[in-house]
């Protein structure tokens, strides 16, 4: 569903009704062209499951998903309050959008590998996200992210002498765009139905990031810090994305003040070279003296500057 509702109405509070899981005991297995749900298609899907006592056991379900491999397993228990576990493994998936959706950042190509365990229990959806626990794991390797531009930033750094240029270059840059990754990798936990990340790292052209934080699923709610780094500048501090809101239009809040301190930083260094000339020449004493210029000789400088 659409983004922004509370969580009773996003997750359903209706009771499951596992009656249909009583109606017969069977032995299950299907062969099909493909497997459709929503944005996911699994092709020449192979499916294996026993049900029994209102107990259906997927013992495999296996295929390929986006040219790569898909397999998965599950159990819904349906006596008395309803249990199911799931464990599922892609392989070497190319990513698309029909793989990946998200307001603020999208990975338009790459290739996956994930891998994840789930589990829970309840009368409810609601009760069953809820009660969400488990674990998993990412690995995109060879890909481009859309939403930022790292390159674009450590570009635009490198002409230090354009000060108001560069203060705005920042927030345009981390708005739009794409990044090129070698290597986007993870780890997350989850408990009570809140996914959480504190490894997940980007290795991109001309920078690399980690990110941070979590995605509570039953109140429809998230807060993710990615810190990004700058490979090109050694010296630059890092500066911090923020994503923050429903998990499928957050709200991203920029933090540049660091970087934009020690761009203003380089730019007054380079300032100070042009406005009183020699600074940095000589040698011996009289290159000690004028590397400390005096602060007539600046405010003279500037003056002269400012008159140009």
């Amino acid at each position: 569903g659409a983004g922004g509702f509370p969580a009773g109405q996003r997750w359903s509070s209706e009771p499951i009704n596992t009656d249909a899981l009583g109606l017969v005991d069977a032995n299950i297995d299907l062969r099909a062209e493909a497997v459709l749900y929503k944005t996911f298609r699994v092709d020449q899907p192979k499916i294996v499951a026993v049900l029994k006592d209102k107990v259906l056991d997927v013992q495999r379900v296996a295929g390929t998903m986006f040219d790569g491999g898909f397999e998965m397993r599950g159990k819904v228990d349906g006596r008395g309050v309803p249990v199911a576990t799931t464990s599922l493994t892609i392989t070497k998936a190319n990513v698309g959008k029909a793989l990946f959706q998200a307001a603020a950042f999208d990975i338009a190509t790459g290739v996956l590998s994930f891998g994840m365990d789930l589990s829970a229990r309840g009368r409810s959806q609601l009760d069953m996200i809820s009660a969400l626990s488990g674990k998993g794991n990412v690995d995109v390797v060879d890909g481009v992210v859309k939403g930022f531009d790292l390159k674009r930033v450590s570009d635009n750094l490198k002409n230090i002498n354009q000060l108001a240029g560069l203060l705005g270059v920042l927030s345009s840059a981390m708005d739009g765009g794409q990044t090129k990754f070698s290597s986007l990798k993870g780890t997350f936990e989850i408990a009570n139905g809140t996914i959480t990340t504190n490894d997940l790292q980007l290795v991109a052209d001309a920078g690399a990031g980690s990110a941070r934080g979590f995605v509570d699923l039953p109140r429809w709610n998230m807060d993710m810090n990615a810190d990004f780094r700058l490979t090109e500048h050694a010296s630059a501090p890092p500066f911090r994305v923020r994503a923050v809101g429903p998990p499928d239009n957050p709200r991203r809040l920029f933090d540049f003040q660091a970087l934009q301190a020690w761009v203003l930083q380089q730019g007054v260094g380079s300032l100070i070279q042009k406005l009183v000339p020699g600074a940095n020449n000589g040698n011996g004493a009289q290159q000690q003296q004028q590397q400390q210029p005096k602060p007539e000789d600046l405010i003279r400088g500037l003056l002269k500057g400012l008159g140009r």
